[in-house]
């Protein structure tokens, strides 16, 4: 190399290191302004709260401190758009060279209802707002239109509804817009809190103004007035306390009537509608004040505490139980009315209706009934072949102990109950009626049923068998085909009228997962499996049952997964590779065999046209020519798992269940499927309630919360969730739910299931958890004996924590939400106060707004309950039985039993004092039993 080449070399080289340490250096100039601003960031969070201290301001305007701060603000609340295409819409905002805001996406809606409100703060007051609407997509999303909001012609300080046309779309995007400008400067949490107090007032406003309009000419002029004068709230709230004693002394003759009166009077009506619930109150007996707060949502189990404003002295009840009045008194507990002259407090009313309840009830059997009204459920797994059509065109299937008939049309169920175990197996009869099931257990139970009248047909035990692992009805009715778990395998021919065997044979323990009838020859029958197939014959002479093998190779040799035999005679085989084998009846040989699917072909069924349908792991369903063996269409939009079973009717219609414990229909003229059952896909372990709505969540192991609505029947919104559930509770308000977790941890979100809180503190299994009356606490108990409790205000971050002696089995707050009880396995109550010290104040004192630690102690051989106004529902987890109790509870050894379930029920909650949800844990069903009081 010569000299200057080695020069240039070394300059490059020279020029390498410069440009590496300058890059380092800015490297390291990124860094330190990284801790720069966390260093700042921990300095502001630790001066809050010396802010707060020194200068006592409240947390917003501490907060302010931080936040940006504006003096000109827009309130814009996103109400919904018309005449969209069908799409995932969601909107984007912005003013000219600004910020860009997003709403949350509405899924497959041409008219979607967004309701969000954005506060957007400027510098300077814009002159317009540019929104578009886009379309959610795998790929890349599409702008669909788009508009422009002129809010120069906005008039300020003043609510206004506008619709924007887009023109390209024919289509409406509907706005509320609120226009401030301040003479200081303004934190988004503070304008916030500003215009929803306005809002109130002015909700306050009209809805006295509205109470008052029926009264004398002088209070509608006084209503007037005091709406013309209004100028501050102090002013607002006094003249509201004017009207209220000028109101209350005019009724006073009307307060003074007797009880019985003013319950014909003051009546709260629930109507529940499409899963809302709306309170209706005559207000002719008491003022609109007191009304309201008579008719504040009660969240408490068991009689519901009255408000601060009415007092304990009742008036006295003559019940005459012979006569039948207790019927009403139970039934309307909740709703009476009292006078009284004094504020006292709520805890002796409570003991007084006990006491009064106690001496009449001591001698009384429990008072309702339970009578089952929807199952949320389906067994998808370690079965196969079992959804079929009837003759009146409803779907027919099995969950747990339970035999149900579903009509798509107007979604109700009827049950079959008569099985002791799980469910394992179901055939249908020719007649397109009948219904075989099997279960499972030593010595099982086959029960043939009809499924037009529900009535029991035929019943019958099969001995020296685990259980049932297949059924089929001969092509004439007239036998049934068993096939039981054993050693051996056996399977057995049985005249199920008169309950006689009449012939059995053994298949050489070969495992045995389908079988079929011919429907040709009413003789003859298919069974396979594990890498075998069977053609088998039954002499009706000699009572003897034969079968040949069928032939194919070693390479051909595999496990067998489904069955279905043509009125060609040719048997048709699905396989763990996802091949078809066509075998011929009669010579037993192997015909042909293709590729259908990728992975597991679970389920194969046929027309009486020559088409079939084949469904796999895979998850799509294919319609083939039975003649050419060519595929003729696809339908591969289910995303639902494993397709596990497959029946065709002549409507046109194709029933399927999958793995996951779901049911769908399709129509094969359109290719279109809808979901006729959607439930867990895992074992199910916690349910909640909602506490205003005709409404309830449950969560499983299958990582997912399902809402569903108790009026309609149907799922309404689906969550996954990051870990495994095992609780779930609302808040009584409404507003959140509270997911508890297996390892300790919590999650918290609220009612559009957006997250709120993500928490772990504890490692323990959580044992019991609950909101306090106030929505603003929740305590969560675990088996170790730890209590923690955790604010809203911060976020769901712990406020205190203390130990018991042992794992929390229940939690009762006050109605105040300043004391909290505990029970542990011992049936020992300890009592806290909101620092989650033991609490020094007479606890018989206490007005609690539910009563579970006391139904512990007397209730503990129970693990989970729930009570309504007039009964209470318990179960533990030992025994599949829900056990109904009168309520309030006198004689722990008075109850009912109702079966059905086939695992231990790790939940039980009571819905809208009409219902009560059960969950079955490993049979991963929900069942739904209406309340029948007064039986």
């Amino acid at each position: 190399m010569s000299s200057k080449s080695r020069k240039k070399f070394q300059e490059e080289q020279k020029k390498r290191k410069a440009r590496k340490q300058e890059l380092k250096k800015k490297q390291n100039q990124k860094t330190k302004s990284k801790t720069k601003i966390k260093t700042k960031t921990s300095k502001i969070s630790k001066t809050r709260g010396l802010i707060r201290e020194k200068y006592s301001i409240n947390s917003n305007e501490a907060q302010s401190v931080v936040e940006k701060q504006f003096m000109n603000w827009v309130v814009l609340t996103l109400v919904g758009a018309n005449n969209l295409p069908i799409s995932n819409s969601y909107c984007i905002f912005y003013p000219p060279n600004s910020t860009r805001f997003k709403s949350r996406i509405i899924f497959d809606n041409s008219d979607p209802i967004w309701n969000e409100t954005f506060y957007l703060g400027f510098s300077a007051f814009p002159q317009k707002l540019q929104f578009e609407i886009w379309d959610r997509q795998e790929s890349k999303d599409a702008k669909i239109g788009q508009s422009i909001i002129e809010l120069e012609k906005i008039t300020l300080d003043k609510i206004q509804t506008k619709n924007f046309d887009i023109p390209e779309l024919n289509a409406s995007v509907t706005f509320q817009i609120l226009t401030k400008k301040y003479q200081a400067m303004r934190s988004k949490e503070n304008v916030k809190n500003l215009v929803q107090s306005v809002l109130k007032e002015n909700a306050l406003l009209e809805e006295t103004q509205s109470e008052y309009t029926n009264s004398e000419e002088s209070d509608h002029k006084h209503s007037q007035k005091f709406s013309s004068d209004l100028s501050s709230k102090n002013d607002f709230l006094n003249r509201i306390e004017e009207l209220k004693r000028k109101y209350t002394k005019k009724n006073q003759n009307e307060n003074e009537n007797s009880l019985n009166s003013q319950m014909k009077k003051l009546e709260i009506k629930q109507e529940i509608k499409f899963g809302i619930e709306e309170e209706k109150i005559d207000t002719d007996s008491k003022s609109p004040i007191e009304t309201r707060n008579r008719s504040r949502t009660q969240i408490g189990k068991g009689i519901r505490p009255l408000s601060r404003s009415q007092t304990k002295t009742p008036t006295i009840i003559q019940s005459n139980f012979e006569n039948g009045e207790n019927e009403n008194f139970l039934e309307n507990k909740s709703e009476f009315t009292f006078n009284s002259d004094d504020d006292k407090s709520d805890s002796n009313f409570k003991t007084s209706i006990h006491n009064n309840l106690e001496s009449d009830l001591s001698l009384q059997k429990c008072s309702s009934k339970l009578e089952l009204e929807f199952v949320y459920g389906y067994k998808g797994t370690e079965t196969r072949n079992n959804i079929h059509y009837n003759e009146n065109g409803e779907i027919v299937y099995f969950t747990a102990k339970i035999g149900i008939v579903h009509n798509i049309t107007n979604n109700t169920q009827r049950f079959f109950l008569a099985h002791s175990s799980q469910i394992s197996c179901n055939a249908i009869h020719p007649n397109k009626s009948y219904i075989a099931t099997g279960q499972d257990g030593e010595n099982p139970l086959i029960c043939i049923w009809d499924s037009v009248n529900i009535k029991l047909l035929s019943k019958f035990h099969v001995e020296d068998s685990k259980g049932v692992s297949g059924l089929s009805f001969s092509s004439d009715g007239k036998w049934l085909f068993i096939c039981c778990y054993s050693e051996s395998y056996p399977i057995s021919v049985w005249d199920w009228e008169n309950k006689e065997m009449l012939a059995k044979s053994s298949t050489n323990e070969q495992k045995v997962l389908c079988i079929e009838s011919n429907p040709i020859d009413p003789s003859s029958f298919v069974s396979c499996g594990i890498s075998h197939i069977k053609f088998w014959k039954f002499t009706e002479n000699n009572k003897n049952l034969s079968f040949k093998e069928g032939e194919f190779s070693e390479k051909q040799k595999t496990m067998l997964l489904s069955l279905v035999i043509t009125k060609s005679n040719k048997a048709l085989t699905g396989t763990k590779n996802g091949e078809v084998y066509m075998w011929d009846c009669s010579s037993y040989s192997l015909e042909k065999s293709f590729r259908a699917h990728t992975g597991l072909l679970l389920s194969i069924c046929t027309t009486d046209s020559s088409t079939f349908f084949t469904g796999g792991k895979d998850g799509k369903i294919i319609i083939w020519d039975e003649k050419e063996f060519q595929p003729i269409s696809k339908i591969d939009s289910l995303v639902i798992g494993q397709l596990r079973s497959l029946k065709h009717n002549e409507n046109g219609k194709l029933i399927t269940g999958s793995n996951k414990n779901q049911i769908w229909e399709v129509d094969l003229s359109t290719n279109i499927a809808k979901p006729i059952m959607i439930s867990h896909g895992d074992e199910v372990w916690g349910i909640a309630t909602h506490p205003k709505r005709q409404e309830f969540v449950s969560v499983g192991d299958d990582r997912t919360m399902l809402c569903w609505s108790g009026f309609t029947h149907e799922m309404l919104t689906k969550m996954t969730i990051n870990g495994q559930p095992r609780s779930v509770t609302y808040s009584p308000n409404g507003e959140m739910i509270a997911i508890g977790l297996r390892d300790g941890g919590f999650v918290v979100v609220d009612s559009d299931l957006k997250p709120i809180a993500n928490r772990k503190d504890i490692t323990s299994l959580l044992t019991a958890m609950k909101f306090s009356s106030d929505s603003q606490s929740l305590v969560i108990g675990f088996s170790d004996g730890i209590i923690a409790n955790y604010r809203s205000q911060s976020r769901f971050r712990k406020s205190w924590q203390t130990k018991i002696s042992g794992a929390v089995s229940a939690f009762d707050w006050s109605i105040n939400s300043d004391e909290v009880r505990a029970t542990d396995g011992k049936q020992t109550t300890v009592f806290l106060n909101d620092r989650g010290k033991v609490s020094s104040q007479n606890y018989t004192q206490i007005n609690w707004l539910t009563d579970e630690c006391e139904i512990v102690e007397k209730l503990h051989r129970e693990k989970h309950f729930d009570s309504t106004m007039c009964c209470l529902v318990a179960t533990n987890n030992v025994t599949p039985q829900l056990k109904v109790y009168s309520y309030p509870l006198v004689n722990p050894d008075k109850f009912q039993v109702y079966l059905g379930h086939s695992s231990d029920i790790p939940s039980v909650r009571c819905l809208s004092d009409s219902h009560v949800i059960s969950v079955g844990g490993a049979d991963m069903s929900i069942f739904q039993w209406k309340i029948i009081r007064n039986f």
